[in-house]
């Protein structure tokens, strides 16, 4: 089966890299927009990125940057204080900005540019 997704979002959090187990990741809450009869809602999910491709988002995006990702939905069911949870979530494989929206005004190349483009 094809497990698939592409998105153009906000990223709604400051970004932090955070290492987990010796591995580099960011947690980035996304916001987009659909209609729904006629009018535009806010939607949000949450997604992840790992190793080279955290590292690169950490580095070149902030809080509001646009960004489009490819990646794939999960999901994630815990326990807290005894209560089930679960959510959706995307686990992010590439990522593509435009020029102009970069943190700092960096600017790597043409846009789009994906992690593997960076390192």
């Amino acid at each position: 089966m094809l497990n698939k997704i592409i998105l153009q979002a906000r990223i709604m959090n400051d970004i932090e890299i955070k290492d987990v187990g010796g591995t580099r990741l960011v947690q980035l809450n996304l916001g987009f927009q659909r209609k729904v009869k006629g009018e535009k809602v806010n939607q949000y999910i949450n997604a992840t990125a790992f190793g080279n491709t955290a590292d690169a988002i950490h580095k070149f995006f902030k809080k509001m940057s646009p960004i489009t990702i490819e990646g794939q939905l999960t999901w994630d069911s815990w326990e807290n204080n005894g209560e089930k949870k679960s959510m959706n979530k995307i686990i992010i494989d590439s990522f593509y900005f435009e020029r102009g929206e970069l943190k700092d005004q960096q600017q790597p190349g043409s846009a789009p540019v994906s992690a593997e483009d960076l390192f």
